[in-house]
């Protein structure tokens, strides 16, 4: 269950609607202009510092009204994406997957043996937010896909249709639908990529979900929003043995910064010696739970110059 293969097969399954939301959600922050995350450079032997980097980078108006323009469908490839998570879900439970959405969800529902991949597997609440996007969520995605629900103004979507003699009218911000979109995609990178869950899109997807309360109406994880660092250890290769570095130190500095928000960092180690300089990058992931690292051999696979 949820094999390596099994993940292939699921990226196959999400690729054009993981590329569309990303693509959506970053063609729109290009617009509004971006800013970089913050780095942190620890000099083993002397003066710290700390620098913040500014992406000057700005879509232009229309690729942002473009994006505006296409929020209905934004807003259905987020939703096709959940879809095929559960679908993938009951799949690999060796069920027998049934046609429709409203089928999937008595399933995903009524299942108390069903075992979910990873995040959704360990941790209950994520796994009762993500539930309730799919099943309450479902009518708005198919009055859109059936062309009638409402009408689209500069990106809020303003449902206003009936279902079986109900009368649906809500406004979908087009913030929320960004964010939606968002999630989705971070959901997919998680159970692509495996069970080792990078902490920092976990924190940001329920983050992400907090702000979407209204649409899931499940309790809120009432966290602050995730910091990330770049943190760089700069040092000197010695003379016999390993570079090493006090994590930490790492840590202290990082938790000064961040105040009381959850934050994680991506370790960069630029080692100097006669010879020149040697770069570890190591991703937040994979560096261990010791007070110190040692970049013995065992780190090579890290090591991206010489």
């Amino acid at each position: 269950m949820y094999t390596p293969l099994a993940r292939q097969f699921l990226e196959e399954m999400l690729g054009y609607e993981r590329y569309v939301l990303r693509a959506s959600v970053d063609a729109f922050r290009l617009h509004l202009g971006k800013t970089g995350p913050v780095e942190i450079v620890i000099n083993d032997q002397s003066q710290h510092s700390l620098g913040l980097s500014v992406g000057d980078v700005f879509g232009s108006e229309h690729g942002a009204r473009v994006v505006q323009e296409l929020s209905p469908l934004i807003f259905t490839a987020s939703y096709k994406l959940l879809d095929m998570v559960m679908e993938w879900t009951i799949r690999e439970n060796g069920l027998t997957c049934p046609p429709g959405f409203e089928a999937k969800i008595q399933v995903i529902g009524t299942t108390p043996t069903l075992i979910f991949p990873d995040i959704l597997g360990t941790d209950a609440q994520l796994r009762s937010v993500a539930a309730s996007l799919y099943r309450e969520l479902l009518p708005y995605r198919n009055a859109i896909t059936h062309n009638v629900w409402g009408k689209n103004v500069s990106g809020d979507l303003q449902f206003n249709f009936q279902k079986k003699g109900q009368q649906f009218t809500r406004m979908v911000p087009f913030q929320d639908v960004l964010v939606f979109a968002e999630s989705m995609s971070l959901l997919g990178d998680l159970l692509v990529d495996g069970p080792l869950a990078d902490a920092y899109k976990l924190l940001t997807i329920k983050w992400l979900f907090d702000r979407i309360d209204t649409l899931h109406g499940e309790a809120k994880f009432n966290i602050l929003q995730p910091c990330y660092f770049k943190v760089v250890w700069r040092t000197t290769t010695p003379s016999a043995g390993s570079v090493q570095v006090d994590l930490d130190e790492v840590r202290n500095r990082v938790a000064f910064q961040a105040g009381n928000a959850p934050a994680i960092y991506d370790l960069t180690v630029e080692a100097q010696s006669v010879a020149g300089m040697t770069v570890w990058r190591i991703s937040y992931p994979n560096l261990p739970n010791t007070k110190f690292i040692t970049l013995n051999e065992q780190w090579d696979t890290f090591r991206v110059s010489t």
